[in-house]
């Protein structure tokens, strides 16, 4: 069985959309590792080389500088980058690195602000440009670090690129439909930023459920029991509709459902079907090629759970008394949690992106992964308009602290140097 090692890096996954007034970026350390990678292996898990791997323009023989930059969720989904680098020389005295997101032909640029290099070589910070909240993933598809004047904030990107990168472009068509919008969802969200409200909304009808039953309240264990199967179902869903018959057909989800139902897709088929899109693309890169499989997997855990809660559901509404619906309530909150959360099925802490571990979230986490942008060294900045706001004071670097780790949702962390999860649920 393959087994995927994802090593950490920290961000906070926050579902927000609001938006601020401009104002400068501010960077966080991230800690000391290397970036994130997935490797398959056969029987036991090792770590693989980092995403991108290239010879630092020094002398023959020198250590070779990598590093990537990764879209973050901080207050927003992918409002934030992370710079991961390592063997890389500091920049010549009065001279300073600057980060820059750049759109597509250079009609967006965007100052991250300073880069600072640490000691040992290594870069490791987190951005979170200004306006807030907003999805970087919009605009952004290139990412340069340029030398400038130690005399201030460059306003505009100089000539002198010392790393760049760009996330090629009929991949990223469907990574943006994961990760930023699509066109047959509701509000055109992202396909995996719609699986992730979905799947956390139905884990909240369950709990509510489960208070329900608690209470020793039938119909209300019966009116969460309709939520949970038109959150699952979709509008165009079999079971969908006033399930109860208390003569409300009501649905706290958004509709298009999780499974497959009628002409919708579903936010577990579609996410699963554009990973797999952008890995099959022309210009795919080894990185994105190496996460799509673990979204494959996961998504696929998330529809076999998914799909045996939709039926404890269903049972449920048949219950005649309490007595019949508890070991189905209990069943169902476990589930739920698993679509989400994922289960720890070999019991070795772990949750990992294998068949019948991983789910929702090790899913979302590993298409983020695919749109990480490798820095090579070198580059041009595309011709393009100049940053329309102030430029940003100096990113003031901090003390290493440990910060919430690459899968943080509302307190709930993604374990580490694997790609897993905390055990969320008793074994």
């Amino acid at each position: 069985m393959k087994c995927y090692r994802v090593i950490l890096l920290s961000l906070v996954l926050v579902v927000v959309t609001a938006c601020g007034p401009a104002a400068a970026p501010t960077a966080t350390p991230v800690p000391p590792t290397v970036p994130p990678t997935v490797a398959p292996a056969s029987g036991t898990a090792t770590s693989a080389p980092s995403p991108t791997s290239t010879a630092a323009p020094t002398a023959t023989n020198a250590p070779q500088a990598n590093g990537t930059a990764f879209f973050r969720d901080k207050i927003a989904h992918n409002d934030a980058i992370a710079v991961v680098m390592s063997n890389i020389a500091p920049p010549a005295a009065g001279t300073v690195y600057q980060g820059w997101l750049i759109g597509t032909d250079g009609e967006f640029v965007l100052s991250v602000g300073r880069i600072p290099v640490r000691a040992d070589g290594t870069v490791q910070v987190l951005f979170t440009p200004e306006p807030a909240s907003q999805n970087l993933l919009e605009r952004y598809d290139t990412f340069a670090i340029t030398i400038e004047s130690d005399q201030g904030i460059a306003a505009t990107p100089s000539a002198q690129v010392a790393f760049s990168g760009r996330l090629p472009p009929a991949a990223l068509v469907h990574i943006h439909h994961v990760l930023f919008a699509f066109p047959d969802t509701p509000d055109k969200i992202g396909l995996g930023l719609g699986l992730l409200a979905q799947a956390e909304e139905l884990l909240r009808h369950a709990q509510f459920q489960q208070a329900a039953f608690d209470q020793e309240d039938l119909a209300g264990v019966k009116r969460h029991a309709e939520h949970m199967v038109n959150i699952m179902e979709g509008k165009q869903g079999a079971n969908f509709g006033d399930l109860n018959q208390d003569g409300q057909a009501q649905n706290p989800g958004d509709g298009y459902g999780l499974l497959e139902n009628g002409t919708q897709k579903g936010y577990i088929a579609g996410t699963q079907q554009h990973a797999l899109l952008a890995a099959q693309a022309t210009d795919a890169t080894d990185n994105i090629r190496l996460h799509a499989e673990p979204v494959q997997i996961t998504t696929e855990n998330a529809r076999g759970w998914t799909q045996e809660l939709d039926q404890t559901e269903l049972d449920i509404l048949k219950a005649g008394d309490l007595t019949t619906a508890e070991p189905l309530v209990r069943a169902a909150l476990r589930l739920a949690d698993r679509i989400v959360n994922g289960f720890d099925a070999n019991a070795n802490e772990q949750v990992e992106a294998i068949q019948g571990e991983g789910a929702v979230l090790a899913a979302y986490q590993h298409v983020q992964l695919m749109a990480g942008i490798p820095l090579a060294p070198g580059g041009a900045i595309p011709a393009g308009a100049p940053p329309a706001t102030v430029p940003p004071p100096t990113a003031t670097a901090t003390p290493p602290t440990l910060a919430p780790s690459i899968g943080a949702i509302h307190g709930r962390d993604l374990l580490t140097s694997s790609h897993r999860l905390k055990r969320s649920e008793s074994q």
